[in-house]
C-alpha cells in the first residue's frame, strides 16, 4: 500500500470521504475535481496487492529430497546455476553438457503469511503473470490451477483456499519437451518445428541460428496476491475517437468487474497526475458518471477532449509527447480501484495502394509518409528474468540513438517486456508487432485453438494503449515457408495430410486476425512476414520482404542495390563479437564461418591474427548494411522501410546482432547510425562515375548547398 495512505491522518480521511459523499449527492462538477485531488493523500483504496516474489522460495528436481534456495522471478537454469549446482551455461560448451535439465519435472515451493485484515477481504485473487509453461500449482495442497502457456496471465480467486497465518504454495513444472513429443505422437504425420510447435512457448528456446538451446522452466514474471471488495476496475482501452490540430477527442471503455449491484462514481482525468495535478493544462480534461454496476462485468464509457494536443512523433521527427490520464472507480466512502495510462495522440496507417511496379507498402504517421528505419528485435537473453527495466531502456535508447524509428519485436521469441514498450513510447520508437509464432506448422485441436485465443486477446489488450505499437503481424516466415521450403516433400505429406494442415493453420491466424480487430481495430494487420519469399520477383513488388539472398544465397553486397524491396522488413549480414568464451561453440549457423571468410576474401585481406580476424569481420558486417541502407532509401518512395537482422542478442555469440549480448556497439551500429541521419549523403559508383545522392526525410525541405571534391 502506498505509503501516503498509510500516514493520512484519521481526521482527514473522514473529512475526505465526508467531501466525497457531498460531491456524490450533488453532483457538483467543480467539487469533484478537488475531491480526485485530495483523496489520493487522504484515503484508503479497496484494491490491494502483495508480492510473493521475495519470499522464501526453494525448488528441486521432483524426485530429489534436497531442496535450493530459489529466486523468483527466475528460472531452473539460473536457479541451478546461482546454487552451483550446474557450470554456466553460456560459457564454452556449457550448452551440450544441461540438456539433460529440459527433460526432468521440477518443483517450486514458498511460505507466505496472510494476515486477519487480509482475509477478511472479499476477493483475494493470486495472480501469475508469466508461468514457463506446464505449471501445475497446489495452494495449500489444493489444486487451484493447471497452466499451459507461457504467454498468458493466470488469476484464480483463492479465497476459500488461504487461512489466517502460514500458507504454502507450491508449483511443479512439467517438462515442455516431454509434453510436446507426447502431443506429437498422436498425430499421423510430422509438423515442421518438431516438439516445440505444441507448446505455447518461446520457441528460440529450442535453439535458433543465432542462439543455444535451453528449455527452460520456471516463475519468469511476477506473481502477486490482489486482495479487493465490491468491484475492480479490469481493464481500460484508451480509443482516439478524432484528432485535429485544435482538438483530440478521447474515449475510455473501462471493464469494471463487480461482486456487488449498486452505484459508483466512474472518473477519467488527465490534469491529476501520480505527484498531483496539473494546472497548467487548458483542456476539457475531466470527465465523471455515476454508474450503476451489476454483478459480474460491466462495460462504461467516459469521454475526453484535450485542446491544442501535442501530436507523438516518431525519433528524428519531432517530440514523443505523452499525455497521463488517471481512471477511478469510487463509492461513497472510498476510491475502490484506480488505473494510469500514458497515451499518445497521433494516427498510424499502413498504405497498400495499386502503382506502376506493383502495390505501394508504407506508413502514414500523423498523415505524413515515414521512412522505417530500424532493425529486429529478438530477446534480449535466454533466461528473462536476467533483464531489467535499465536493460530493456538501453536497448531502445541504442536504437534511438542509431537514428531508428522502428522495431520489429521478432515472432519467434516472446512479447517483449512492459519497459520495452513504456520506453519505446517514450523515445518515439514504432513497434512492428508479431504474434508469437515462427518457422513452422502448428497443431489445430480445440485446446490449442482455444488457448492461443485468450493469448492473443490478453497480449492485445495489454499492448493496445502504447503509442508505439504501429502494427500487428500474424506470425514470421509461415506463409514463405510453407510455399518455398520444401516441406510437403520433406516430411513426405499425403494430399490429405497437406489439406489438414494448411486448413489447421489458416483457421487459427483467421481467428487470431479476428481476436486482434476484435480488442484493436485502431491498427492494421498484416498476415504472415513476409507473404512471398525472396526468391520470387513478385517479393520486391509489394508486402514487406525478406531478402536473403546475401548470406543464405552467398550474393554480394551490390545486389542489395537491385533487390530492394517495398518494405525490407529482414536482411542481414553476421558480424563477430568483441570477445566470445568458445567461438567454435557459440556459432549456431550452419555454415556460419566459411560464409564470413567467403565474402571477406571478396574484400578484404583475410587476417592470420585472431583480434584482428574479429575487426575485420566488423567492417565487413558494417559495408554489408551500409550498402542495403542506402540502397534501400535512395529507392524512397518506391521503398519505405529498412529493418536489419538483427539489433541485440540473447547470448554471446557469432551473430547478424549490431550489439553483442553485452550491449556493446559492434562497427555496424556506428555505420547503421550513419546511414539512417535524417539527411543522407550517399554515393554510388556507375561505370566510371560517380552518383551522389541526398536524401531528407525531415518534415520540411529547403535549400542547401552541396560541396565535394575529388582526391
Amino acid at each position: 500500500m502506498n505509503k501516503r495512505f498509510v500516514i493520512a491522518s484519521a481526521a482527514k480521511q473522514s473529512m475526505a470521504k465526508k467531501i466525497l459523499r457531498d460531491c456524490f449527492e450533488r453532483k457538483a462538477l467543480a467539487m469533484t475535481f478537488f475531491v480526485l485531488i485530495l483523496l489520493p493523500f487522504f484515503s484508503f483504496s479497496q484494491t490491494s496487492e502483495k508480492s510473493l516474489n521475495k519470499q522464501d522460495w526453494q525448488f528441486h528436481k521432483v524426485g530429489d529430497k534436497q531442496w535450493n534456495t530459489a529466486t523468483v522471478p527466475g528460472t531452473v537454469h539460473t536457479d541451478l546455476f546461482d546454487n552451483k549446482l550446474i557450470p554456466d551455461p553460456f560459457y564454452g560448451d556449457n550448452e551440450k553438457q544441461l540438456q539433460w535439465i529440459e527433460n526432468e519435472d521440477w518443483e517450486y515451493e514458498t511460505p507466505f503469511n496472510i494476515s486477519k485484515q487480509e482475509l477478511n477481504q472479499q476477493h483475494i485473487e493470486l495472480q501469475f503473470v508469466g508461468l514457463d509453461t506446464y505449471a501445475t500449482v497446489f495452494l495449500n495442497d489444493s489444486l487451484i490451477l493447471s497452466a499451459d502457456n507461457m504467454f498468458r496471465s493466470w488469476n484464480v480467486d483463492v479465497k476459500g483456499f488461504v487461512h489466517k497465518g502460514r500458507n504454502k504454495l507450491r508449483i511443479v513444472f512439467a517438462s515442455a519437451v516431454k509434453k510436446g513429443k507426447e502431443e506429437a505422437k498422436k498425430l499421423p504425420y510430422t509438423l515442421p518445428g518438431d516438439e516445440k510447435v505444441f507448446t505455447r512457448k518461446a520457441q528460440y528456446q529450442y535453439g535458433w541460428d543465432f542462439g543455444p538451446r535451453f528449455v527452460t522452466c520456471g516463475i519468469y514474471k511476477d506473481v502477486k496476491l490482489v486482495f479487493w471488495n465490491n468491484a475492480k476496475i479490469q481493464n481500460v482501452q484508451c480509443v482516439q475517437k478524432s484528432l485535429t490540430d485544435s482538438l483530440a477527442e478521447l474515449e475510455f471503455n473501462c471493464e469494471i468487474k463487480s461482486d456487488v449491484d449498486g452505484d459508483f462514481l466512474l472518473s477519467a482525468n488527465h490534469t491529476l497526475t501520480e505527484t498531483g495535478p496539473d494546472w497548467s493544462s487548458t483542456s476539457n480534461n475531466i470527465d465523471e458518471t455515476l454508474i450503476k454496476l451489476i454483478k459480474g462485468n460491466n462495460i462504461y464509457s467516459l469521454k475526453l477532449s484535450i485542446k491544442n494536443p501535442h501530436l507523438w512523433w516518431s525519433n528524428g521527427l519531432g517530440e514523443a509527447y505523452l499525455y497521463p490520464f488517471v481512471i477511478r472507480l469510487s463509492d461513497k466512502k472510498t476510491i475502490v480501484d484506480t488505473a494510469y495510462l500514458s497515451i499518445g495522440f497521433r494516427t498510424i496507417e499502413l498504405v497498400q495502394q495499386p502503382d506502376i511496379i506493383g502495390t505501394s507498402f508504407y506508413f502514414k504517421l500523423n498523415g505524413v509518409p515515414v521512412f522505417m528505419k530500424g532493425a529486429n528485435y529478438i530477446p534480449p537473453d535466454n533466461f528473462l528474468p536476467r533483464v531489467t527495466k535499465n536493460d530493456y531502456e538501453k536497448i531502445v535508447d541504442n536504437a534511438a540513438d542509431g537514428n531508428m524509428n522502428m522495431i520489429r519485436v521478432w515472432g519467434g521469441g516472446v512479447y517483449a517486456d512492459d519497459a520495452f514498450y513504456n520506453a519505446c513510447d517514450k523515445k518515439g520508437i514504432l513497434v512492428w508487432q508479431d504474434l508469437m509464432f515462427a518457422c513452422a506448422m502448428y497443431p489445430g485441436n480445440d485446446h490449442f485453438i482455444e488457448n492461443v485465443s485468450e493469448e492473443v486477446t490478453q497480449q492485445t489488450e495489454r499492448l493496445r494503449n502504447h503509442p508505439s505499437i504501429a502494427i500487428w503481424c500474424g506470425n514470421n516466415e509461415i506463409s514463405e515457408g510453407w510455399e518455398n521450403w520444401g516441406w510437403q516433400k520433406q516430411y513426405n505429406y499425403s494430399e490429405k495430410d497437406s489439406t489438414i494442415i494448411f486448413k489447421n493453420n489458416s483457421f487459427m491466424f483467421k481467428n487470431n486476425k479476428n481476436m486482434v480487430n476484435a480488442y484493436d481495430a485502431s491498427r492494421a494487420y498484416w498476415e504472415s512476414s513476409p507473404q512471398i519469399g525472396w526468391g520470387h520477383k513478385e517479393s520486391l513488388l509489394q508486402g514487406d520482404s525478406h531478402y536473403w539472398g546475401v548470406w543464405w544465397g552467398m550474393e554480394p553486397f551490390d545486389v542489395y542495390k537491385q533487390k530492394v524491396g517495398r518494405f525490407v522488413s529482414e536482411y542481414g549480414f553476421q558480424g563477430m563479437p568483441d570477445s566470445t568464451a568458445s567461438f567454435k561453440s557459440h556459432q549456431k549457423h550452419p555454415t556460419g564461418y566459411e560464409t564470413i571468410k567467403t565474402y571477406m576474401e571478396r574484400d578484404y585481406k583475410v587476417p592470420t591474427d585472431f583480434n584482428d580476424y574479429i575487426y575485420v569481420s566488423q567492417l565487413l558486417q558494417a559495408e554489408g548494411m551500409k550498402t542495403a541502407i542506402e540502397a534501400h532509401r535512395r529507392a524512397k518512395p518506391i521503398c519505405m522501410g529498412s529493418l536489419y537482422w538483427q539489433l541485440d542478442d540473447c547470448w554471446p555469440g557469432v551473430t547478424w546482432s549490431s550489439m553483442d549480448y553485452y550491449g556493446n556497439w559492434k562497427a555496424s551500429h556506428y555505420q547503421t547510425k550513419r546511414s539512417n541521419e535524417n539527411i543522407l549523403i550517399s554515393v554510388e559508383e556507375d561505370a566510371n562515375k560517380l552518383k551522389v545522392y541526398v536524401v531528407n526525410d525531415e518534415l520540411k525541405g529547403g535549400n542547401r548547398k552541396l560541396f565535394y571534391k575529388l582526391m
